[in-house]
């Protein structure tokens, strides 16, 4: 079975911190972390600056059962992240959906609708984009595909867990 590193949420806090700032220059990010029963979690926060996708596409490197430094971390159960768009660059968007008619059937920007228009108007120079400076996350081969937890514990971006797994895993963690 693989040693696993179980870490608290403030350490997994600092390396997403770390990692963030290292992705996007100039950027300022907010990362706290929270203890709770039975879990714990951390949560990013910015304005402006890179798209929410962009930024998740770096979370998901920390969920738990990730690698680090060539160590396997369990660290915070749920990392959450959420976007702030204001002043200028928010007149602009909402300014080309108007003229697009990007509403959503409820009359409303949507989510979706409102990536959509930031991503085009990056793409027509209008508006500033943060692409990363991390290099993608190179998946390797599965060594031994008859031990899925090899796979899982080495595939960062998108760890796959079953409710078996999940069941186990909670249970190793009670009697631990």
């Amino acid at each position: 079975m693989t040693n696993h590193v179980y870490e608290k949420a403030s350490e997994t806090a600092k390396k997403i911190r770390k990692t963030l700032k290292k992705a996007f220059p100039g950027i300022k990010f907010s990362v706290t972390s929270s203890t709770f029963s039975m879990g714990s979690s951390v949560d990013v926060h910015w304005t402006n600056g890179p798209l929410t996708p962009d930024v998740d596409s770096i979370l998901n490197r920390f969920k738990p059962g990730y690698l680090w430094e060539g160590r396997t971390y369990m660290g915070a159960n749920f990392i959450d992240s959420s976007r702030t768009v204001e002043g200028d660059r928010k007149k602009v968007i909402e300014s080309w959906m108007q003229e697009n008619g990007s509403l959503n059937k409820y009359g409303q920007y949507g989510v979706s609708e409102w990536g959509a228009a930031e991503r085009e108007l990056i793409q027509a120079g209008e508006l500033q984009g943060y692409p990363s400076q991390l290099p993608a996350v190179e998946v390797p081969q599965d060594s031994d595909p008859e031990n899925p937890m090899t796979h899982v514990a080495r595939v960062i971006p998108f760890p796959l867990r079953s409710p078996e797994d999940i069941t186990r895993r909670n249970a190793e963690q009670i009697m631990s």
